[in-house]
């Protein structure tokens, strides 16, 4: 079982997301996939979702994912990788890490 945090998903997007996943939460916060698979659900997640949108990992959650805009991450003191989408907790670990992408070292 997987928990989808949409709450941070503009009223737009959800019916799409909702189709994604397969799940008639129309009005909840949290959608429960019964898929197991959560790489899976991430890649279907994130051909979804518009360039803007990133699939987060809750790190103390292994089972939850949230779908977050890109400028919701700053706000909440996260930062990714535009390269990867790792997840960091500043804007210099975030740089130091995709100079490794751009120096061709990952």
């Amino acid at each position: 079982m997987v928990k989808v945090d949409i709450s941070h998903l503009c009223a737009e997007l959800r019916p799409a997301i909702l189709d994604v996943l397969a799940a008639d939460n129309s009005n909840d916060a949290v959608v429960i996939v019964q898929d197991n698979d959560i790489q899976t659900i991430k890649q279907a997640l994130e051909r979804a979702l518009p360039a803007d949108y990133v699939v987060a990992e809750n790190t103390q959650d292994p089972e939850e994912l949230a779908i977050l805009k890109n400028g919701d991450l700053e706000q909440l003191s996260l930062y990714f990788c535009s390269y990867c989408a790792m997840v960091f907790g500043s804007e210099t670990e975030r740089n130091l890490h995709q100079r490794v992408h751009f120096f061709g070292f990952g």
